[in-house]
């Protein structure tokens, strides 16, 4: 199998700690390994990358919905989600950021209401919203509609179908991909 990368770049993620964290982990035994704040997954996927942890004695949480959601569309329907991503990704390259940023919110920029992504088009939306906003943020106003702005990108990068697939194969079971508060 294909070593797995995060799929989103996100505020506050590990990455730049999945060394140090490795080494301390490797002489571990986990029965069971819980991810409270799983944002981009980077410590979970370099862990389960090096067969420290497993799969299927891992949850996995954010409290943040639409982020599990896309995990849980990666998890269950991987296909499906590739062909949403690549509709959105032509909607980009077509209409605009801002575009598919008020699809996702259900309201344009000037509090509009518009034809709402839903479900799987959603956390396929997340993924190019992602991969094209201000430094990979997410951050949300207080209607809850994510304000962020577009970012400078010559050349987006946006997630791959390969990755998509092998993320599918190395997250935990569906029920143990949740959003609940850690508190």
């Amino acid at each position: 199998m294909s070593l797995c990368k995060p799929i989103l770049k996100w505020a506050g993620g590990k990455t730049f700690l999945k060394s140090k964290i490795s080494d301390i982990c490797e002489n571990l035994k986990f029965t069971r390994y819980i991810e409270p704040f799983f944002g981009s997954g980077a410590i979970y996927f370099n862990l389960i990358n090096q067969n420290i942890i497993q799969k299927d004695k891992s949850i996995i949480n954010d409290i943040n919905k639409d982020l599990i959601d896309l995990y849980k569309y990666v998890k269950s329907s991987p296909d499906e989600l590739t062909i949403a991503h690549n509709k959105i990704i032509g909607d980009f390259n077509t209409e605009d950021y801002y575009y598919i940023r008020s699809k996702f919110n259900g309201v344009d920029r000037e509090g509009k209401k518009v034809e709402q992504y839903k479900s799987i088009e959603k956390s396929a939306a997340l993924m190019v919203l992602n991969k094209t906003c201000f430094n990979g943020l997410y951050r949300v106003n207080k209607n809850n509609e994510f304000n962020v702005p577009q970012g400078k990108y010559a050349i987006p990068s946006f997630v791959t179908s390969e990755l998509i697939y092998n993320i599918s194969k190395i997250l935990p079971n569906e029920k143990d991909i949740r959003s609940e508060s850690f508190n």
